[in-house]
């Protein structure tokens, strides 16, 4: 079993118009209140995290990356890409079943099995940003899947941010 991402025709072409349009909607609303460079700088980086989801060879990477980083890890589960079935708008990846954070409880997670669970996916996000230097940077909760083994599977790899030292020692000073 596979799962397939397809990409819309065109999606790729509106991001540099619509980031443009909602810096103009910032400035003309006065709700951001931050100099035109530092709104430039932030909207920048929204526009290459959207570009890099919109690259499906780069999320691909991405996939191979973390499933190489994670392979002696028994909590985590990458999926496979199945790389001649993808493309630049194409992503085929192995399908891997797991349990929504939202229906733990409901599926009869104990306690103490959910917070198992939650205090391994903090320890590896944290293992990603101080060991990897790269950061699955999607947390939304569709983006992850449970077991009961305690395993956690990751999906959606298009949003990685490699991070620099600078940006480390930050998180490093922020963390004590």
């Amino acid at each position: 079993e596979v799962v397939v991402k397809v990409q819309y025709p065109g999606v790729d072409g509106a991001v540099d118009s619509d980031i443009k349009h909602l810096k103009l909607a910032f400035l003309a609303s006065g709700l951001v209140k931050m100099n035109r460079k530092t709104l430039d700088a932030v909207l920048g980086e929204v526009r290459a995290r959207l570009n890099e989801e919109l690259d499906y060879c780069n999320e691909a990477d991405n996939v191979r990356f973390f499933k190489e980083a994670f392979r002696d890890d028994p909590r985590i589960i990458v999926p496979d890409v199945v790389g001649e079935r993808s493309s630049q708008r194409v992503l085929t990846l192995t399908y891997e079943p797991g349990d929504s954070l939202g229906k733990l409880k409901e599926l009869g997670y104990s306690q103490t099995e959910r917070d198992e669970l939650g205090y391994a996916l903090v320890t590896v996000m944290l293992d990603q940003i101080f060991k990897l230097k790269t950061v699955h940077a999607d947390p939304n909760p569709g983006n992850f899947a449970f077991r009961r083994d305690g395993r956690i599977i990751i999906y959606d790899y298009g949003c990685v941010k490699k991070l620099s030292e600078t940006m480390l020692d930050a998180y490093r000073f922020n963390i004590r």
